[in-house]
């Protein structure tokens, strides 16, 4: 959640800064370093919110993974004492 608002933030705010920014003129060097250093920014953003999709859905899969284990465990249980329940 916390990544997720913090994404939203730094967009925003690039999006008010850019065309303020964008009067003024730049050495060529400070626009290359800002044009690296925003896509390190991506970069960084990007990974915030697939390690964020990642805590939330690996949880799930691990319990799923589990019982399904726990399912099958009992199954073949049942098999082997010839229980028909």
């Amino acid at each position: 959640m916390v990544t997720a608002v913090l994404t939203l933030a730094v967009t925003l705010l690039i999006q008010f800064l850019a065309p303020v920014l964008a009067q003024f003129a730049f050495p060529p060097l400070v626009v290359s370093i800002s044009k690296g250093l925003s896509y390190s920014l991506i970069f960084v953003l990007t990974a915030l919110q697939m390690r964020s999709l990642l805590m939330s859905l690996l949880p799930n899969y691990i319990i799923k993974e589990d019982l399904k284990r726990e399912e099958s465990l009992e199954e073949w249980k049942r098999q082997l004492s010839g229980r028909d329940d």
